[in-house]
């Protein structure tokens, strides 16, 4: 019998290995990043951000602690941050909630009961099948 591979967790993984590598400031002490493949261009629009407002800004660089989805939203726990930091992390953390976890679209994205989860109508019904 031949053995299926999920490949979305192959991907998920490459692509927290390449969000460490891209911004290895901000997740040097980072436990756990652990969220859809669908926020990974959000994850990397914020740390982009981050990392601008630490070189252009001066402000003091900001170290992600760990980054999850909690109750259907993105989460990124930080050490140490400024507001003006603290003001774009909440920004992409509510924006998160109209964003489907899994894969990033915008449309029809609706909010689960029971196990909070933001995903849009496709997603759900690949994700009830498993």
């Amino acid at each position: 019998m031949r053995k299926e591979y999920d490949f979305s967790k192959m991907k998920r993984r490459y692509r927290v290995a390449s969000l460490i590598k891209k911004y290895p400031k901000i997740f040097k002490n980072c436990k756990t990043i652990q969220t859809g493949n669908g926020w990974y261009w959000l994850l990397d629009k914020l740390c982009a951000q981050l990392t601008i407002d630490s070189s252009v800004c001066k402000y003091p660089q900001v170290e992600a602690i760990q980054v999850k989805e909690k109750f259907g939203t993105l989460r990124f726990y930080v050490k140490q941050a400024n507001p003006h930091a603290y003001g774009i992390i909440l920004f992409v953390e509510g924006l998160s909630a109209y964003i489907c976890e899994e894969c990033g679209s915008i449309d029809n994205v609706v909010t689960t009961k029971g196990c909070i989860k933001t995903i849009c109508k496709p997603c759900l019904k690949r994700w009830k099948n498993e």
